[in-house]
C-alpha cells in the first residue's frame, strides 16, 4: 500500500482467496482474485486533533488523536476488470493516535 502524507491517493493492491459457488449445480471452487484501489484526493484536507480524558476512583485515562482527514474519489478493479457503479462516499485518513492509562487506589 502506497500511502501519500498529503493525502493526494493512496493506492492498494492485493490477491484475495474466493469460494465460487454455484448452488443450483451444488459446485464450489477455490481461486484468488486481485484487488487493487486506487483512493485520489478531493477537495480540502481537514485536520483532526481530538483528546479525551476520563478520571474515576480508580484510573485516569487520556486519549488523543491528531492528522488530517479529506474527502475522495475511488476507482477499484478485480482481476484487471473495473469495477462498475457509483460511489456513496469516501474519504482517506492519517492520524496519529495514543492512549494512556494510570490505575490507582487498586488493591493487588
Amino acid at each position: 500500500m502506497l500511502v501519500d502524507p498529503q493525502l493526494t491517493a493512496t493506492r492498494a493492491s492485493a490477491t484475495v482467496p474466493v469460494q465460487v459457488v454455484d448452488v443450483p449445480a451444488d459446485t464450489q471452487t477455490d481461486g484468488t482474485l486481485d484487488v487493487a484501489v486506487t483512493f485520489t484526493g478531493r477537495g480540502a484536507t481537514t485536520r483532526i486533533d481530538e483528546r479525551a480524558h476520563w478520571t474515576d476512583r480508580h484510573v485516569m485515562w487520556l486519549e488523543g488523536t491528531r492528522g488530517g482527514e479529506r474527502g475522495c474519489t475511488a476507482e477499484a478493479s478485480f482481476d484487471g476488470v473495473p469495477v462498475p457503479g457509483e460511489l456513496v462516499s469516501c474519504s482517506m485518513s492519517r492520524v496519529r493516535q495514543a492512549e494512556v492509562r494510570v490505575y490507582h487506589n487498586v488493591t493487588s
